[in-house]
């Protein structure tokens, strides 16, 4: 199986999960989306500022954020039906959740899914250890984050063309899993064209390696690059970011070769987000900012 993935990883660029057990996926975004329509100052109630002892609020519009005000129009940002998320920990107790009487569903479906996945999730982790050629335990696991989000429809332009809804980047991770009710998300392929990835909450999920798997690799395992394009009906979508404990990321010895060179510097993963053109690797980032040694 690891072979497999390795290849499919190296020849394709990503994975694909099909199979019935997703079904919690699809449930989660429908009531997530139930959610999205209740009245602003009912959402606002679980803001990501708003806290109830150690659980905080997960929800907030996308233009709140600089990493999507940079790419958003005017029209956006004053939008009177704007683009929005909920974002949580896979430690479900640490969220502020809205109850059953608010939000029927919302909150045992969201648990039900983000358990499922973070299953699914550590079993990968073990495969891509073994894909990097490493013991178990050499990606020291962390608690993953889930963002949770809704686009509006937006009419297409002339000739059918879109606009993409969220712009092209990579994620600071070692993968991210992806479902999403419209098809809507376009991955980067080996050969540089968009791919369409198809819309099946409840039996598909994807699976696109991250920065962190692209500097292990020396670059043989890119990030995938990806983005989102609006769509004429609403549509939301879940993202599960795994990432890793504080530890140092570079330029694996198996993936430089003997007198070879890496191509990547090392980094920590906890490295923060501090500037510099939105969409770009945050490990260039703050390479550009703090230069660190390359391994």
């Amino acid at each position: 199986m690891t072979e497999r993935i390795k290849t499919a990883l190296m020849r394709d660029g990503y994975l694909a999960f099909t199979g019935s057990a997703l079904q919690c996926v699809g449930d989660a975004l429908a009531r997530w989306s139930d959610f999205t329509a209740l009245p602003i100052d009912v959402r606002q109630q679980y803001h990501q500022k708003v806290s109830d002892g150690e659980a905080r609020g997960g929800w907030s519009l996308m233009r709140e954020h600089p990493v999507y005000t940079s790419h958003m129009s005017q029209a956006e940002l004053e939008s009177a039906e704007p683009k929005q998320e909920f974002g949580f920990s896979v430690v479900t107790g640490r969220t502020l959740w809205p109850d059953e009487a608010v939000a029927p569903g919302f909150a045992e479906n969201a648990r039900a899914a983000v358990t499922l996945l973070d299953g699914v999730a550590q079993a990968l982790l073990g495969v891509f250890e073994q894909v990097l050629g490493q013991d178990a335990g050499f990606l020291k696991y962390e608690p993953g984050y889930v963002a949770l989000k809704h686009y509006p429809g937006q009419p297409t332009g002339e000739g059918g063309a879109r606009d993409a809804g969220l712009h092209e980047h990579s994620d600071a991770v070692v993968f991210t899993m992806f479902s999403q009710s419209v098809e809507s998300l376009q991955i980067r392929g080996r050969d540089g064209r968009w791919i369409n990835v198809p819309a099946d909450p409840a039996e598909r999920l994807v699976v696109a390696p991250g920065d962190w798997t692209e500097i292990f690799t020396n670059g043989a395992i890119p990030a995938v690059r990806h983005r989102v394009m609006d769509t004429e009906v609403s549509r939301t979508s879940l993202a599960f970011f795994q990432g890793v404990a504080p530890m140092g990321i570079g330029p694996l010895a198996q993936f430089v070769g003997e007198g070879g060179k890496p191509g990547y510097p090392k980094v920590q993963s906890d490295i923060d987000y501090v500037g510099g053109e939105s969409g770009v690797p945050r490990w260039k980032t703050a390479v550009a900012v703090t230069p660190v040694l390359a391994v």
